[in-house]
C-alpha cells in the first residue's frame, strides 16, 4: 500500500493517505515490524516532500535528535531547490 501511493511522498494521495503516518508509527513501535519498516523508509524515503511526515512520526516517538536532523536536511533541500 505504501509503495503504491509512494509514501511518505505527498505527490500521490488516496482518501486515507493522511493517516498512513499512524501505521508507520505503530510499525516502528512494534519490535517485529520495526526493521522492515525502517528498511522501507530507507529505500522509499519520499524525497523532500516526505520530510514533514517523517518529522511528525519521530516527534510522536519522542526522538527529538532525529527530528532536528530531519528538519536540518529539509532546510538543506529547500535551500538547494531555491538556489
Amino acid at each position: 500500500m505504501f509503495t503504491r501511493y509512494n509514501y511518505p511522498s505527498s505527490l500521490f494521495y488516496s482518501r486515507n493517505s493522511h493517516n498512513f503516518w499512524m501505521t508507520v508509527l505503530a510499525a516502528l513501535k512494534n519490535t517485529k515490524s520495526k526493521n522492515s519498516m525502517l528498511q522501507y523508509l530507507l529505500e522509499n524515503g519520499g524525497g523532500h516532500d516526505g520530510f514533514n511526515e517523517l518529522i511528525k512520526i519521530y516527534g510522536y516517538l519522542g526522538n527529538k535528535d532525529l527530528c532536528i536532523k530531519l528538519f536540518e536536511r529539509m532546510l538543506t533541500c529547500i535551500e538547494f531547490l531555491l538556489c
